[in-house]
């Protein structure tokens, strides 16, 4: 008799409970699926350009255009980051795990208004642009892998200080970047703009043509050599998720590797892409020289030091002829591969026809 009412509570208490175990089951199957909804999918195929977003018009006809494999924004640009001085690296790297930079690491190096920074490459593959703000101006920091093209602009283009980031496309195997929307272009329902900091201009999109204005004096160093001939430095410094990605990417291989992988103007085979790193100078009126980093290092003094006479600087280049420390900071340089210097030299708009100078 006493038992009835027993199971009658217990069938009840299972019913319950089987009832909040389901609606559990329910609320945790409504929260992945407000999680899924909520997380913005990829833009962009990894295969067709047209799947990224972008108006392509002043791309039509280009010979290199293609992705990266990627989709678009697939590393973050690193905004503002953090910093620490040159002179506190040794002792940093000695009390931390994750390493910022290392003697024979190679870095970015710029200087304006007095104010030097370096920014790592193991940093800057694993974002490949960084906004950022040095001695009062608006800059971009970007590096190109495949091209190992460093290209420093301002961001202020146009009366408006822009934000760049990673559009998931290349041009002659070297990144395109895209602006961040602004209201009144977006109000219109325009695309961003695509820039290919090579070219120092935009490619397509609402602003095609519009110029980048490049920062005069970059170097691509090693980070003894930078932080030898600028003490006062300070060094751009990642999240502990963007040092690891850095570390554990490595263009090594590629570098040595012949071909590309991607199309690039003027390159009829893949495996006949010339690689070797160059340097290009632009003089007063604008035209460039495209100088063999090899060939400069063998003509150099003992120290490594050697001159230019048009425009004139002084350079000293590393043993291995991969880099350079730029004594003249009014000199526009930029570091890349021959095969994305060349392509940028016959491209349409950059520069003038006629006005470029390929030396051996």
């Amino acid at each position: 008799m006493t038992r009835e009412p027993a199971t009658t509570d217990l069938r009840g208490a299972a019913v319950w409970i089987t009832a909040f175990a389901s609606l559990g089951v329910v609320a945790v199957l409504a929260w992945a699926l407000a999680v899924g909804l909520s997380r913005s999918r990829p833009v962009g195929d990894g295969r067709d350009p047209a799947t990224y977003g972008f108006d392509l018009a002043g791309l039509r006809g280009e010979p290199g255009l293609a992705t990266s494999g990627h989709p678009r924004d697939f590393l973050p640009s690193l905004d503002r980051p953090s910093t620490i001085a040159g002179a506190e690296v040794a002792e940093y790297n000695r009390t931390h795990r994750r390493r910022p930079v290392v003697s024979a690491d190679r870095v970015v190096g710029v200087t304006i208004a007095g104010e030097s920074r370096a920014y790592p490459l193991p940093l800057l593959e694993s974002h490949e642009v960084v906004n950022d703000e040095l001695g009062g101006v608006p800059i971009a920091v970007s590096f190109s892998p495949l091209a190992d093209g460093a290209v420093v602009f301002r961001r202020d283009v146009g009366g408006r200080v822009r934000e760049f980031a990673l559009s998931g496309l290349l041009l002659d195997a070297s990144h395109l970047l895209y602006d961040r929307p602004v209201p009144d272009l977006a109000e219109g329902g325009a695309s961003p703009s695509l820039w290919s900091p090579l070219r120092g201009r935009a490619v397509s999109g609402p602003e095609t043509d519009a110029s980048l204005d490049l920062v005069a004096g970059v170097s691509l160093a090693t980070w003894s050599d930078w932080l030898a001939a600028h003490p006062e430095t300070t060094v751009a410094v990642g999240d502990e998720a963007s040092r690891l990605r850095g570390r554990q990417i490595n263009y090594a291989r590629y570098l040595e590797s012949p071909g590309v992988g991607r199309p690039v103007r003027g390159v009829a085979r893949d495996e006949d892409a010339p690689k070797e790193p160059v340097l290009m100078l632009r003089d007063a009126g604008g035209a460039w020289r495209v100088l063999d980093l090899a060939a400069l290092r063998r003509a150099a003094d003992p120290g490594g030091w050697t001159e230019v006479s048009e425009p004139k600087a002084r350079l000293m280049i590393s043993r291995d002829a991969r880099g350079y420390l730029l004594e003249d900071v009014e000199v526009v340089a930029v570091p890349c591969l021959r095969f994305a210097a060349e392509a940028a030299v016959m491209a349409p708009a950059m520069p003038a026809p006629g006005a470029a100078a390929i030396t051996p």
